[in-house]
């Protein structure tokens, strides 16, 4: 028999597969490596498993094996075995007079003397056909019994079929949905146009990521519908999948799900479908230990679960007790196959009372407890409150107002709120009219929607006085008074807190009155009446702790933190906000961390500590955004473009005061848009015109330019600190301090430093070549220290190390791990520093014991590809594909490995490391990274990493480079890896490479995204690389080149690009640097230390060195100076 050539029958694969590299390569490489391989590559309907191993067949690396014998057979007509092995000899082109064809097909595979790859695709159609399953599994079994056979089958379902084959292990990982990036390059090859479509994320993520609904998706669009508008269509409960399901049968998503559906499988449990429909009512599928309550009509609940499983309708999240199904799927069985109405109430009636038994408030002691059990639950919440109040049952309108409540507590959204509202008009119950409308006003009061919160509560006012309640009374009036105050209508504001007062005094009810109390200092507050804000604070404070209201106690003691900031008492001010951050976080107020983190901010600017203030204004933008207050956001972006304008990151600057202008535009706050244009002028005209040193200020000897130009923060807003609490070196900016680095003096320190160095260098050099130093390269020598030292506009850092210089033992306190490794690492190393040279020389953080990278980020470990650093050593294949990029800015490793061989577990969705971390202190605490591509072994001060169980990245910047802090940005700890480091991430290979640098992650032009925010933008495109070259493998365990990079000679010390400057004579000498002259921290370097230091284990050049007169007077002018830089 004659075979016909592979090449004429083989099905044309995709053009372009999106997202599936990884997957291709990894199961071509199991099929390459393996004997007698049998593969099953499983996932639902519509997932791509067809396109994907027409992928494989048509691999290089299959075509150079396989050559012509690769066979793909399609299986979606083989309703029978007989059908099947009719297909198989169809393929193989056996005349049809055989008698055995099942004989014929394995005789001639086993005639055939070389590797044969068979595909056998939608395997799930003959398997699963009614009566046939054990006839199926003889072909199967007879296949499989050919050793140069590869075998790979896909199928719709969760696990391989048959138990008598035996599949290799570890089985293909189910086949999901693409990635974001993915799936939006994608939809973007069909519709192009659709790029700037702010609703696009959204709807992808609506279609889970399925290849085949994007497709169909995409070509609606590009028929002329705009994503957004294809979005509300599709949530249309009236259309949902019926919108991807045309005439070609083969295209159709209700096609594709209905088969799952109407299979043998499910026919043979029935409990299986009526599940489904009631996880159909969940967007966030259903905690199976709540079933029995939710549906106790469905007697095999475990049955009904593991067959949705394995007719892939349904998954396990993680391995855990949730049971999810896919959007699509979840709509399509929502409209076609909805629950009994019996069903449907049961499911209402639960959910009702889950929300009236945890409906504490905040304080109360089960509150905790109470507000996680709603946030697990919270999106079938919303789902099921909003289809259930709609019965106008009181229960259900109840448990709405207890949810909504909530909501604006954690997320402020009004829908079922809304709701709420309309039943209750409708079905004119005015006391739940009242609860309801109140609510509603509070809620759109958080959401900053002043004029409808007014018009909800004055409604509520009335109904309240219809029904003779005093209490709901004063409260919508002491909340008409909160808008009152916002608006700046403080006389009026007063009027509605005394009369609310008077209204709770006749209701016997004191913790209102306090609450008035409280309000009446805001009032004063922002008169700036201080004494009487002062005492109205302090006695409210105390009538909270009477009464304990702890809640009351920490809003009390953040507004006594803002008087005592506004009258200089930083240190006062700083303990207040402390104390109520305390509170909040222990009670669970989101609002009142936030409002916090900002008066943290604000007081750690004044103090200069700038690191710590970024930290703080980073964590309460996100909380503020989160809650949706973009006056709190708005306040906190201006406060963080304060800070970066003073450390010169004029690009940081600008986006943040822009992105702080737009939202108090939206909010209609035009004093304080003005403000920040005004500001936005400043910023633009300083990073052209760089900042004065203090003396020149105190000179008067400005630059026209910057004087003209530019102007004093005086002149910016008018000062609402009084003058004499500002120090000479500070300028006001509505009522904020911003501290001035005084760069003339550390310049010209670092001038006579470099030209005392150039001495010493002359009189201890003995060869003759050396002794020829002129004036010009002293001259020279003092001018690339300048340089030097004008180049770095990064943050300054309390300290720099160079490894077998001065390395700590440790770097931060509480850190669990060292920094003085030695060179001998084994696999119990606690060492916290990372490498990173090479595609063959670098390290990643990872568990010192097995856990998820978020568990243990403050106490990762280094892992290294080579020995020599004293840390753990990667075990051999846990690298899978590695791609280092050098760029003028930073360095780069992006690739693929596994990583359970270091303990992490699988999955782990993984985590983020960086040098900052909440506290400042870095993630892991103390972690420190080196690299030498920038001419000498040095640390990067800004880093960030990603690992998961499969995926990494890390990025080090150079120090000198351009925007350090934003090209190594850390606050998008939940983008991962091909978000904030676009690159090449393939398996398989590894290679160095020159590069571009790429823009810094999450900015776009004039505007930076901010993590959190509806609509996601794409990552930047990886920059262009060249120069690449390919490595053939990596080997754990190598020598690495000495971390120190050699001994540390004087024209080293002093070179053009030294970021820190050392003498190694003195064993605790002080560090010369840009970046330590202004610390983030206030740590003072450069105290004087005598040359009688022990010099133990220095080199015997550096011990006669450091004998010398010049060193010793060296020595004492750097620690002269440097207290004269820590007393600036």
């Amino acid at each position: 028999m004659r075979l016909l050539l592979v090449s004429s029958v083989l099905p044309s694969k995709p053009l372009v597969l999106y997202g599936r590299d990884g997957e291709v390569e990894k199961i071509v490489r199991r099929i390459l490596e393996l004997f007698s391989p049998r593969l099953a590559l499983l996932g639902p309907g519509g997932v791509g498993k067809t396109a994907l191993a027409l992928a494989i067949i048509e691999h290089p690396g299959a075509i150079e094996k396989f050559k012509n014998f690769r066979f793909f057979v399609r299986c979606e007509q083989a309703t029978s075995a007989s059908l099947l092995i009719d297909l198989l000899a169809m393929r193989l082109q056996i005349e049809k007079q055989s008698t055995n064809r099942m004989q014929a097909v394995t005789s001639l595979l086993s005639s055939i003397g070389r590797p044969v790859l068979l595909i056998l695709d939608n395997f799930e159609t003959p398997w699963d056909a009614k009566g046939e399953q054990s006839r199926v599994e003889e072909v199967l079994c007879a296949l499989a019994s050919l050793p140069h056979v590869a075998l790979l089958i896909t199928m719709r379902s969760h696990t391989p079929p048959s138990t008598h084959v035996s599949w290799s292990l570890p089985w293909l990982d189910p086949l999901s949905g693409l990635s974001e990036l993915a799936a939006r390059d994608l939809y973007l090859n069909v519709d192009p146009k659709a790029g700037h479509d702010g609703s696009l994320d959204e709807l992808l993520e609506d279609l889970s990521y399925m290849p085949l609904a994007i497709t169909l998706m995409a070509s609606l669009g590009r028929s002329g519908e705009s994503p957004e508008t294809l979005l509300k269509v599709w949530r249309d409960k009236a259309v949902g999948t019926d919108l991807l399901s045309g005439g070609d049968k083969s295209k159709s998503v209700n096609v594709s799900i209905q088969l799952s559906i109407e299979s043998n499988l499910m026919k043979n449990v029935p409990d299986a479908l009526t599940l489904l429909s009631v996880i159909a009512m969940l967007p966030a599928g259903i905690d199976m230990l709540l079933l029995p309550a939710l549906v106790p009509s469905i007697p095999n609940r475990i049955l009904a679960k593991t067959t949705l499983i394995e007719a892939t309708l349904a998954q396990d999240v993680n391995d855990t007790h949730i049971l999810q199904i896919l959007s699509p799927i979840r709509l399509y069985v929502s409209r076609h196959h909805p629950p009994p109405d019996h069903i449907r109430r049961t499911v209402y009636n639960a959910y009702t009372q889950f929300v009236l038994q945890h409906n504490s408030r905040l304080g109360d002691p089960d509150y905790h407890n109470d507000t996680r059990a709603l946030a697990a639950e919270e999106r079938n919440l919303e789902a099921i409150l909003l289809q259930s109040v709609e019965t106008g049952s009181c229960d259900a309108i109840n448990a709405a107002i207890d949810f909504s409540w909530y909501l604006s507590r954690t997320r402020p959204r009004i829908e079922v709120i809304t709701r709420a509202v309309a039943t209750c008009r409708r079905q004119n119950t005015t006391n739940l009219l009242a609860d309801s409308l109140y609510c509603f006003g509070s809620l759109l009061f958080r959401l900053e929607r002043f004029d409808e919160a007014q018009v909800s509560f004055k409604e509520a006012f009335d109904l309240y006085g219809q029904l003779k309640n005093g209490i709901g009374s004063a409260n919508c009036t002491r909340s008409l008074g909160e808008i009152y105050h916002i608006m700046d209508r403080y006389d009026e504001a007063l009027g509605a807190y005394e009369d609310a007062s008077r209204k709770y005094a006749e209701a016997a009810d004191l913790l209102g009155s306090v609450k008035c109390r409280k309000r009446r200092g805001d009032v004063y507050w922002a008169q700036d009446r201080d004494d009487d804000a002062l005492v109205e604070f302090e006695a409210a404070c105390q009538q909270y702790k009477e009464v304990g209201d702890r809640i009351g106690l920490a809003s009390c003691r953040r507004r006594l933190g803002d008087v005592h900031w506004f009258q200089g008492r930083y240190d006062t001010a700083r303990d207040k906000y402390l104390e109520a951050h305390e509170a909040y976080e222990e009670l669970g107020d989101r609002l009142g961390v936030a409002n916090c983190l900002k008066g943290l901010g604000d007081v750690y600017r004044m103090q200069a500590h700038y690191g710590t203030a970024i930290e703080a204004y980073t964590q309460a933008i996100q909380t503020y955004h989160d809650l949706g207050n973009k006056a709190g956001e708005a306040s906190c972006l201006l406060g963080l473009g304060q800070v970066n304008r003073v450390l010169q990151h004029f690009v940081e600057a600008e986006a943040s005061v822009s992105h702080a202008s737009v939202l108090f535009k939206e909010l209609g706050l035009e004093k304080e848009v003005e403000t920040c244009r005004r500001l936005l002028d400043v910023i633009s005209c300083a990073s052209i015109n760089p900042v004065p040193g203090e003396a020149e200020v105190e000179t008067g000897d400005l630059l026209p330019t910057y004087n003209d130009l530019c102007r004093t923060y005086d002149d910016v807003r008018p000062v609402e600190k009084p003058l004499q609490s500002i120090t000479s070196n500070e300028r006001a900016y509505h009522g904020r301090i911003i501290s001035t680095p005084a760069y003339g003096m550390s310049l010209s320190i670092l001038s006579l430093v470099a030209l005392i160095a150039t001495s010493i260098s002359a009189q201890t050099t003995t060869t003759p070549a050396a002794t020829t130093s002129s004036a010009a390269a002293t001259i020279t020598t003092a001018a690339n220290a300048t340089a030097a030292a004008t180049q770095s506009n990064t943050l300054s850092y309390s300290a720099t190390y160079t490894p077998g210089v001065n390395l700590p033992v440790t770097s931060e306190t509480g850190q669990s791990g060292t920094n003085q490794c030695g060179v001998a690492g084994n696999s119990t190393s606690m060492c916290q520093n990372v490498y990173i040279n090479s595609v063959q020389d670098f390290c990643l953080w990872g568990p010192p014991s097995p856990a998820g990278i978020a568990d243990d980020e403050r106490i990762e470990v280094a892992y290294c590809l080579n020995s020599g650093y004293g840390t753990r050593i990667f075990p051999d294949g846990t690298i899978l594909g590695a791609h280092f990029v050098q760029t003028p800015d930073y360095v780069q490793i992006t690739g693929w490995g596994d990583f359970t061989k270091i303990g992490l577990p699988n999955p782990d969705e993984g985590g983020e490391l960086d040098p900052h971390g909440a506290d400042g202190n870095g993630n892991p605490i103390g972690g420190l990274v080196f690299g030498n591509s920038y001419g000498k072994m040095q640390q990067y001060h800004e880093w960030t990493n990603f690992m998961s169980s499969n995926e990494f990245c890390i990025r080090a910047c150079n120090p000198l480079g351009t925007n350090p802090a934003g090209l190594c940005n850390h606050i998008y700890d939940v983008m991962a890896c091909e978000w904030n480091m676009p690159g090449n991430y393939d398996q398989g290979y590894f290679e160095d490479c020159q590069g571009d640098s790429g823009e810094p992650m999450g900015v776009y032009g004039s505007s930076t995204f901010y993590q959190g925010e509806p609509a996601t933008p794409p990552a930047h495109p990886a920059p262009s690389s060249s120069n690449c070259v390919r490595v053939a493998s990596l080997t754990s365990g190598s020598i690495a080149s000495t971390p120190t990079g050699g001994s540390l000679s004087l024209s080293t010390i002093f070179s053009t690009s030294a970021q820190v400057t050392y003498v190694e004579s003195v064993a605790t000498f002080t560090e010369v640097s840009t970046t330590s002259t202004a610390s983030a921290t206030g740590t003072a370097t450069g105290t004087g230390v005598s040359a009688a230091a022990s010099t133990s284990g220095k080199s015997a050049a550096a011990r006669g060195l450091a004998s010398t007169p010049l060193v010793a007077m060296l020595v004492t002018i750097i620690g002269v100076m440097a207290g004269a830089m820590v007393a600036i």
